[in-house]
């Protein structure tokens, strides 16, 4: 004959292996639906004006940046316009005289 608390613990460790196993099938059933989502959201038709607004910002984004770079070349070739770079043996380097 079994103790009583020997039941009891068994029945405790029934309930909690069931609540966990309902827990984690929650869990997994919940990542798979957000995947769903996410491949939903990534296959949906878009409209040909907001591909083209798109497109047009992105080209306009990128010809400020080509202005920027062109503007910071530019600036850097003016300031070294006329003088003389001297790079040392240690690699250091320093910007001569301006003529």
């Amino acid at each position: 004959m079994r103790p009583l608390w020997f039941d009891i613990i068994g029945i405790i460790c029934m309930i909690a292996f069931f609540v966990i196993t309902t827990w984690i099938i929650t869990i997994c059933i919940e990542q798979l639906d957000a995947g769903e989502r996410i491949g939903a959201r990534r296959n949906r038709i878009i409209p040909i004006d907001r591909l083209i607004r798109i497109s047009e910002l992105r080209r306009r984004v990128q010809e400020y940046n080509n202005i920027l770079e062109i503007e910071r070349y530019n600036k850097v070739m003016s300031e070294l316009k006329n003088k003389i770079i001297i790079i040392n043996p240690d690699e250091h380097i320093c910007i001569g005289i301006e003529n």
